[in-house]
Parts: C-alpha cells; sequence; structure tokens
C-alpha cells in the first residue's frame, strides 16, 4: 500500500480581537464620518439660503410616505468602511450649531486594525458643543456605549472630535491626536514549503492508517404518519399596518398576491404592489414615487419596501426592508439631495 502524502501542519487561528488593537482606528472612523455627517447638513454662506431649505425640509416632512422621510436626514454620510452615521439634529440648517447632548447614531460602521475587519454600531451616542462648517474639526465632544462585533463586552465611548482622531477614550484605551493606526499584521508563513526550511522543516511521515471495520447495516425506519392537512389561508381584503397611515388592500388568487396602497397623500403614486402566498409565509413588494415642486424646485422620491411575513386569518407579522432616495432639482441655490439609505425591522398587519 503507498504511504500517503503527509497531513500540512496546522495553520494557528489569529488571537481574539481587543479593544486596544481597535481603539484608534475606531476613533478615527467616528471622527471622520461625524464631520462628514455635519457638512452634509450645513449651510455654506455662498450657495445656501436658510428661508428657502427650510421651506423644503417642511415639504419633505409632509409629503413623504413613512418610512421614506425618516430614511432620508440632512446631516447624514458614510462611514469610510461600510455603514453610516446620522446625527439627529432636528432644528433648522445653519453654518453653526450649539449642540446639547444630540444624538448621533452610529449604524455598522466599518474599520480596520492591523489588517483585520471589524464593525461597531453606537446607538445611544450623544454630542454635545459649538460645532461651525467654518471650522469642521471644531470640539464635539462624544459619549455613549459602543458594541463591536468582534469584542463580546460592550465598550464605553468619552472623546473629542479633532482634525484627526476622536481624542479621549474607547472602552478605556486612551486615544490622542498623534496616534496612528497600527500596521497591517504581515503575512503568516505558511508550512509545509516545497524545499524545506529551518522556518519549515519536513514533516515526520505519517504512519499507515488502518482499515476501518464495516458498519452494520442500519435498521429500515417505520414509515411516519401522514401530516393532517393544514387549512388553507386566504389574505384577500383590507390590511392595516401598524404604526402606519392609510392601509393596503390585498387580492389572493391561489399563490400570487395583487395589492394596492389605500390613503396616499396628494403627489403620491403607487408604482409596484404585489407578492406570492405559499402556506402560511408570504412575501410582499411595493413601490411608492413622490413628486412635489415649490419655489422653482422639484423633489422626485421613490421607495420599495419589501415584507417577509408569516400570516393567520386575522395577522400578519414579520419584517421588512425599505430602500428610498430622492433627488432635489431646479434653480440654483439647491440644498443637497440626501443621499439613498436602507432602514429595516419588524412589521405587523392586521385584517380590518
Amino acid at each position: 500500500m503507498p504511504t500517503p502524502a503527509p497531513s500540512p501542519a496546522p495553520v494557528a487561528a489569529p488571537a481574539a480581537m481587543t479593544v486596544a488593537d481597535v481603539a484608534v482606528s475606531m476613533s478615527n472612523t467616528m471622527n471622520v464620518a461625524f464631520i462628514a455627517a455635519m457638512r452634509a447638513g450645513a449651510l455654506t454662506a455662498s450657495t445656501d439660503s436658510p428661508r428657502r431649505d427650510v421651506g423644503l425640509l417642511a415639504l419633505l416632512r409632509f409629503l413623504l410616505p413613512v418610512p421614506l422621510y425618516a430614511q432620508a436626514p440632512a446631516y447624514q454620510a458614510q462611514c469610510p468602511g461600510g455603514g453610516s452615521v446620522v446625527v439627529r439634529y432636528s432644528g433648522a440648517r445653519a453654518s453653526e450649531y450649539n449642540l446639547e447632548n444630540v444624538p448621533i447614531n452610529y449604524s455598522r460602521c466599518g474599520g480596520v486594525s492591523g489588517g483585520r475587519a471589524f464593525t461597531f454600531d453606537c446607538i445611544n451616542c450623544l454630542g454635545t458643543g459649538r460645532w461651525t462648517a467654518s471650522a469642521p474639526e471644531s470640539p464635539i465632544r462624544m459619549t455613549g456605549t459602543a458594541t463591536i462585533d468582534q469584542i463580546t463586552a460592550p465598550v464605553a465611548i468619552d472623546c473629542t472630535t479633532s482634525r484627526t482622531n476622536c481624542n479621549g477614550a474607547i472602552g478605556g484605551i486612551t486615544v490622542g491626536p498623534a496616534d496612528k493606526l497600527p500596521p497591517v499584521n504581515p503575512t503568516p508563513i505558511l508550512c509545509p514549503t516545497p524545499i524545506p526550511t529551518p522556518a519549515c522543516p519536513a514533516p515526520a511521515p505519517s504512519p499507515s492508517p488502518s482499515p476501518s471495520p464495516v458498519p452494520a447495516p442500519s435498521p429500515v425506519p417505520a414509515p411516519s404518519p401522514t401530516p393532517a392537512p393544514t387549512p388553507a389561508i386566504n389574505v384577500s381584503g383590507t390590511w392595516v399596518v401598524a404604526g402606519q397611515p392609510g392601509a393596503i388592500a390585498l387580492s389572493q388568487n391561489g399563490t400570487t398576491i395583487g395589492c394596492n396602497v389605500l390613503g396616499l397623500p396628494a403627489g403620491a403614486t403607487q408604482t409596484s404592489c404585489g407578492g406570492t402566498i405559499n402556506g402560511s409565509n408570504v412575501s410582499l413588494t411595493t413601490g411608492i414615487r413622490v413628486f412635489t415642486a415649490a419655489e422653482g424646485i422639484s423633489i422626485n422620491c421613490t421607495s420599495v419596501t419589501v415584507m417577509s411575513l408569516v400570516a393567520t386569518n386575522s395577522t400578519m407579522t414579520g419584517t421588512h426592508t425599505s430602500n428610498g432616495s430622492c433627488i432635489i432639482t431646479g434653480t440654483p441655490p439647491l440644498p443637497p439631495s440626501p443621499p439613498p439609505t436602507t432602514t429595516s425591522g419588524p412589521v405587523s398587519m392586521t385584517r380590518q
């Protein structure tokens, strides 16, 4: 019997990531994304008009269907490694801000430390301080608690924005303006190599394996009883979504569902609505378009919502994912169009 090829030596698993590994990279990401979000919403003296912008925000607030308006805040930016940050400032846009415990929501922000990726959230971060568009590195103190996917324990945040990092403490690790991101880990040597070296000597030959015993035949299992048929569900009718205005009328034909969104606001039209049902599992997709024009400016917004539901004869519950975007056109000066956004969460519907 020929001797089997030697098994490769096992590669050691990388050490678990710690707060000390990610503190500087996370501080830099928080600093850069926060400044970008404030710049996205702030006015500049040369191009923006406060009175005109406040009117446009009011139009968006009253005309966009829920949840599209909530998906397009003015103070929002992408994190450098993926994810986003939203500064939930509710006042009028300006070029100078006095922030007092303003919520700052970091959602699925990505970073890299030593060649290893990590993702963090901070849904209860608060910002306090004076920020100006002319000096975007203005010191804003951030406090809160973050969660990092690769680290089990929550991480306390208490730092102040600057030109480089959010200086202060990230999970008890001090970060200052001079701190830099750690270098990428060197590529490890994988053994064995074609030619043995001191770092990778030739492996010892493995002994010939003993023949495995022939297993005894397994007994034939008894056939399972046929389950009783589940009563069919028909979702035809008018359904109300919890926490949302209007309703949705469904019409089921076999496994196909047609639908119409009822109670749309003025300027809103349905672009698509339909889905399927398989047993009690329901999939619905709705598309809405909102168009309005005022003061020489046109606002064109679209949203597509996909719902995955489990139905009974009186309720449907599950989750939704909504993608929304708005484009603002017209006579300059114009406020910036909000970036496309995606939200998801639970949804509950009741038959009327």
